[in-house]
């Protein structure tokens, strides 16, 4: 069997909201206006980040074309060179990735770009045979098995240059780029074998 409650008028309580508009709808009100400035500071500064990262490359652009090459070589030091480049690589730097061993890994056209831009050494970690049968230009050898502080520093002057390491496939790049890393040297850039360079190789 249901059973029913059944309330007298004189047991019910009628609540009314009004009690409480006053305390609760000032803030609720005043929300808005609050977040508004915040909200605009913030987009204005994602704007301006935005505009200049759309801008760097013509910036860079512009400024080398304003500037003769032999005024940069006669101005600029060594290290001078070595900064610009590594800034420039970051700028470049869209197909990089970081690994555990403390080298970036790097696709082969952002290679070439780095390489172009100059101000790199390339290190080709096969052995003598295999550079001697073809080589990307510029490219100096330093076999992966050899690689200890002492040959390390005969091809690599400064712990800060900027080093692209390449080998025949990828793999013999790795392990050389990741020792360079252990020895301390801090912009090691691997890009994979010379099996997929695409830009043309040099005896």
């Amino acid at each position: 069997m249901n059973e029913s409650v059944v309330l007298s008028n004189e047991d019910r309580e009628v609540m009314d909201m009004s009690d409480y508009a006053d305390d609760i709808t000032p803030f609720f009100r005043n929300v808005s206006n609050l977040a508004r400035p915040l909200y605009q500071g913030a987009k204005a500064a994602f704007d301006n980040i935005e505009q200049m990262l759309r801008s760097a490359p013509a910036l860079i652009q512009t400024a080398k074309a304003m500037i003769p090459e032999e005024t940069l070589q006669a101005v600029l030091t060594n290290k001078m060179k070595r900064i610009i480049a590594l800034l420039l690589s970051l700028l470049l730097c869209g197909g990089c990735s970081g690994t555990a061993d403390g080298y970036k890994q790097i696709d082969q056209k952002t290679a070439k770009d780095m390489m172009d831009k100059g101000g790199v050494i390339i290190l080709d970690v096969r052995e003598q045979n295999e550079y001697d049968g073809g080589h990307i230009a510029g490219a100096v050898l330093l076999p992966v098995g050899t690689i200890n502080e002492q040959t390390a520093a005969q091809v690599i002057p400064q712990k800060d240059d900027v080093v692209l390491v390449y080998c025949r496939s990828g793999n013999r790049s790795k392990k050389a780029a990741a020792a360079l890393s252990a020895l301390g040297y801090t912009n090691i850039y691997e890009f994979g074998g010379i099996l997929t360079w695409p830009y043309g190789i040099e005896s």
